[in-house]
């Protein structure tokens, strides 16, 4: 994604943790993976902090999710972060 207001244009996060579900084999194929995660993201942002997500859903149903993070600390280029 990319990093507006940023020390670094662009990021890429990282998920936080493993992501497993538990289907029948005849429905393995019916789990789709989907990702949340914004285009862009507004500096600062802190190592570890929740940029998005890797949703498992099976239809409708959400089978499980896991958050993506930033693997680091990003400071914001604005002066005005430095007064306030």
């Amino acid at each position: 994604m990319s990093v507006s207001g940023g020390s670094v244009p662009s990021l890429t996060g990282i998920a936080a943790g493993d992501l497993r579900v538990t289907v029948p084999r005849t429905e393995a194929g019916d789990v789709k993976i989907e990702t949340t995660i914004p285009p862009s993201i507004s500096a600062p942002i802190k190592k570890g902090q929740v940029v998005g997500a890797v949703i498992a859903r099976r239809g409708d149903q959400q089978l499980g999710k896991v958050n993506v993070v930033a693997p680091q600390d990003v400071e914001s280029t604005s002066w005005l972060h430095g007064w306030f």
